[in-house]
């Protein structure tokens, strides 16, 4: 094979290997704006959770407060004292509500604080876009860069979220049982301190 030709081959492969690598992800452009969306609703979805963690947190130590204050102490001490036996009785049951509540309450704060604690919810690497080989390569090679980069992210930060979920969900289940608990124990101790002189 002469010179001539050998360099005309070279030429023609260089073309073929230039237009297999500007057409090597034609897909990465719309992949990239669907992994953007998928990153944005999980950042939206993260204030969401934290924001309900928040409410719940509210509303539990609103319900303390409220509650908390309504508990006729000076008349619980009369009963142990010079009750009946079946008002001690009624006052260990709502004790013992109370005392779920209690518990209920702070198990509850567990889980809110696991879920608005700081996590490591990941960022997009913009240090890696300044790299001289990321300025030099063809666009199309870096979306689909881009588009597993944000899928990674997109898996971590879900898993993340996931959690938090779970925990909030747990918090709010635990603010029903300390509201019903918490009223249950106020009105049985009403009921107590309305027989008591």
């Amino acid at each position: 094979m002469s010179k001539k030709a050998h360099k005309k081959k070279k030429r023609e492969l260089d073309k073929e290997a230039l237009f297999h690598q500007k057409m090597a992800f034609p897909a990465a452009a719309s992949s990239l704006e669907v992994m953007k969306d998928e990153y944005t609703k999980e950042r939206e979805r993260s204030g969401i959770l934290d924001n309900k963690a928040i409410a719940i947190l509210t509303v539990l130590l609103a319900i303390l407060t409220l509650y908390i204050p309504m508990i006729p102490f000076d008349k619980i001490t009369w009963v142990i004292g010079n009750g009946t036996c079946e008002q001690r009785m009624v006052l260990l049951l709502a004790a013992i509500l109370l005392v779920s509540a209690l518990v209920i309450s702070i198990v509850e704060m567990y889980y809110l604080i696991r879920a608005l604690r700081l996590r490591t919810f990941l960022r997009v690497n913009i240090d890696a876009l300044i790299v001289d080989e990321a300025l030099k390569a063809n666009r199309d090679v870096v979306e689909r860069g881009l588009v597993q980069h944000y899928y990674q992210l997109i898996i971590h930060n879900s898993n993340v979220n996931d959690a938090k979920g779970e925990n909030v969900q747990k918090a709010f289940l635990g603010l029903i049982a300390v509201f019903v608990l918490m009223m249950t124990a106020t009105i049985v101790l009403s009921f107590i301190s309305g027989g008591v002189r």
